[in-house]
This record gives structure tokens, sequence and C-alpha cells, in this order.
């Protein structure tokens, strides 16, 4: 990796946005300048369960967060492996804004209650579901920094949106949003309990 970061924007690879957390399908908690995440930080699995209907695994990644006391990512694939729920517990040393992001090329449709999605793309749907918290909702945002970030030259991300969930104030919060196909076109109302 020797002069990898002569080739960046002031000697920062951090700077671009499809390096930084807010380009990629995480999280990013109280955005700023600075790099959005530890880049020399390592996740670790502290568990993993794999079944016959699907199984979960779960990641600590404390260590890329500097305002955080501890923040776990779980991913659990259930009903025969066809459906995900992706769940963030995150506690925080502050009072922080947290975003969550998730990137896609697909046509977006936010249903009324801003905790449905509908993703569209090439004659397929899939739902994306706000399980937690109560208060979260859906917007789309373009695939460009925020307004806090380091300008910074970029590729051309015109065919991305970001379906993302904003959080104001949150000290612990529970982020769980499903995934589930939707082949005959008919919205899931029904969700795994918590793990």
């Amino acid at each position: 990796f020797e002069g990898y970061h002569d080739r960046t924007v002031g000697g920062l690879r951090w700077n671009y946005y499809r390096c930084r957390a807010e380009g990629s399908n995480t999280l990013v908690i109280n955005p700023g300048l600075g790099v959005d995440q530890d880049p020399t930080a390592r996740g670790q699995v502290t568990k993993f369960v794999k079944g016959d209907d699907g199984g979960y695994a779960i990641m600590d990644m404390k260590a890329a967060y500097p305002d955080v006391k501890s923040l776990y990512r779980g991913i659990k694939l259930y009903d025969n492996r066809s459906k995900v729920i992706v769940q963030d517990e995150i506690e925080t040393t502050k009072p922080s804004e947290v975003y969550w992001f998730g990137h896609t090329t697909s046509e977006i449709e936010i249903l009324e209650n801003k905790k449905t999605a509908i993703l569209a793309n090439g004659g397929k749907k899939l739902q994306a579901q706000i399980i937690s918290p109560s208060n979260a909702e859906f917007s789309v945002m373009e695939a460009k920094p925020l307004p806090t970030s380091p300008e910074a030259k970029m590729g051309d991300n015109s065919k991305y949106r970001k379906l993302t969930v904003h959080l104001q104030n949150v000290l612990n919060a529970r982020i769980e949003i499903a995934f589930i196909p939707l082949p005959d076109g008919e919205i899931a109302n029904e969700f795994p309990e918590n793990q």
C-alpha cells in the first residue's frame, strides 16, 4: 500500500465519498469533516448461529466509532433464507446524530406510514420495513456527501439513491429493518420477534 494515499485528495483516501461510511451500507454517527469510521478498526463476530431455516451473525463494531459505548450489527436470514433482518444496537457516549444508509439503484417508493419502502428493479420488488425504533422513518437521499462532510472529487453516483433512516439525540437505539421479497406484490405485515 505504499504511496496509496498520495493518489487521493489532500493525501486522505477517506475524503472520497465511496471510501467513507456515508458512501457504504452502514451507520454514520455524528458526521463531520473527519473520518466517519476508524479505518484501522477491526470488527469481531461475537455470535454465529446456523439453522435449517436460516441463521444469524452478530458483529461488534464498537472499535470503528469513537462516540459509542457499544455497537453491534446483527444480520439474520429467516423463512428458508428468503428474508433478511439487519439490526443495529447502539449505545452512545453522548446524545448523537445517527444515519442508517442503504445504497441502491432500485426505484424507491416510501409508503404513507414512512416505515415501509418498496424497492423495484427489473420487474422485481423488495419491501424494506422499519421494525424499530417506533419513531424512525424512511427517507431517500442522493448518493453524495452530507453537508458536514469534506468536499472531494467523486465518481458518478447518479444512478444510486440512499434509503435512509435519520435519528437525533440518540443515547440508546435499536435500528431493526427487514427486507422481504414481494413475488406477488402483497405487502408483508408480520415479522419475527427481536432476538
